[in-house]
């Protein structure tokens, strides 16, 4: 039995402009702080505003905060707010005075902002609106509760591969791409097993990065696909495909929304990865449009856009790159880009166009319904009634052997 050991920790923010923080103390993993000030580092003036945030925090429970002031010698109010994920959970109006005593232009004095036990919440806002000249801000003070490591159990089938545990509270771990077995191609994990289903199961967990709530078991999600196989193209011409990064296989997905794309695991199937491309007669340009959505894949400056746009073609062997000038630079059309704590598809600038990992892929209509398992070993033959592996339906012949909760009976 693991014991749950839940440790108070604190960590610091410190004001060292008026668009930077430095932390310091237990800084929990992955978490990311920003902080604009409308006005001079610290300093909030009347209608001057001071806002910090931090980012990726739903792994901690969050007991209090507090923040260090001073103030004019004779002023300074403000009013300052608290929110999670949007929802207000404090707020504190008033002066310097009324929080400490005395105003103190000297000495930075601690006021308490919030303090109780909430958990689950991704970002947390602290905003300070001045309201009379001035308040000065050195540092925020979150007090909170590490999550424990968990621990991941992976299967395949019957099959148990491996235990993933964090490396502490929060951090996360990093689920695998398996390899397919016999005609059913790996796609994703669940938290629910099931046997042969027809439509994507509620639980849908990408390979990559993965925060668990909790000590969890998770099944790979096969799809089965006929003896017909995608494959990476070679010789350019018009027709429907995939564009994806060889190196992780990442593949586009969707259309483009505020200036980006979503990418994931490529899936030759899959009819959202799918767009009609229409190259030009010499093969160096190209126009890309979603399949299901007739949305034209396009750029506007430096970002992606739903728009109809020629791209330029870059093509060597079986390695294909699609890429754009702007203002002298080249940017390549990138299906997986990290940024700023974000992975999207998207514009990335690059030099040389040489050696990329980029290709097109064919895609393959489906023939008929696609059929997903947590069970290959089993074959197409076992259906479930529903999502719960615990009711089951054999065709034998003329029969059907029909398991309930472990009961059996047989139906003609």
């Amino acid at each position: 039995m693991k014991i749950l050991a839940l440790i108070l920790a604190v960590m610091s923010w410190t004001v060292t402009s008026n668009k930077t923080v430095a932390g310091e103390g237990d800084l929990p993993s992955g978490v990311v702080a920003n902080y604009v000030n409308t006005y001079n580092k610290g300093q909030v003036r009347a209608k001057d505003t001071a806002t910090f945030c931090l980012h990726h925090m739903e792994s901690i429970t969050v007991e209090s905060i507090t923040v260090y002031v001073k103030s004019n010698k004779t002023s300074g109010a403000g009013v300052f707010t608290v929110e999670a994920d949007g929802q207000t959970l404090s707020t504190k109006s008033g002066t310097l005075a009324e929080w400490t005593g005395a105003y103190d232009n000297t000495d930075y004095h601690a006021v308490s902002l919030f303090s109780g036990s909430e958990t689950g919440y991704a970002d947390w806002t602290i905003k300070l609106v001045g309201t009379i000249n001035s308040l000065h801000i050195d540092r925020y003070v979150i007090s909170y509760t590490a999550s424990p490591a968990y621990t991941v159990t992976l299967m395949s089938g019957a099959q148990q591969l491996q235990t993933l545990t964090e490396t502490e509270g929060g951090a996360g771990i990093q689920l695998p791409v398996l390899q397919d077995r016999e005609n059913w191609h790996f796609t994703a994990w669940t938290e629910q097993p099931f046997y042969t289903i027809h439509t994507m199961p509620d639980s849908w967990i990408t390979p990559g990065d993965y925060h668990p709530s909790g000590d969890c078991t998770l099944w790979a999600v096969y799809v089965y696909e006929a003896e017909q196989q995608a494959a990476y193209v070679s010789d350019l011409q018009t027709g429907t495909y995939l564009y994806l990064d060889t190196y992780n296989n990442s593949a586009i997905t969707g259309v483009p929304y505020n200036g980006r794309m979503s990418y994931t695991l490529a899936n030759p199937y899959d009819s959202n990865q799918a767009y009609d491309m229409v190259f030009n007669p010499t093969l160096d340009s190209v126009t890309i449009q979603h399949v299901p959505t007739g949305t034209y894949i396009g750029y506007e400056g430096k970002q992606l856009a739903a728009k109809q746009s020629v791209w330029c073609v870059y093509h060597e062997q079986d390695r294909t790159v699609f890429y754009m000038q702007y203002q002298g630079k080249t940017y390549v059309l990138w299906p997986m880009n990290y940024e700023n704590g974000d992975m999207f598809a998207g514009l990335r600038q690059a030099g040389s166009l040489t050696g990329t990992t980029t290709a097109l892929m064919t895609f393959i209509e489906q023939e008929e319904e696609p059929a997903y398992t947590c069970y290959p070993e089993t074959g197409r033959d076992i259906e479930s009634v529903t999502t719960v592996p615990q009711e089951l339906i054999l065709p034998i012949g003329n029969y059907e052997l029909r398991i309930v909760n472990g009961k059996k009976t047989i139906r003609l």
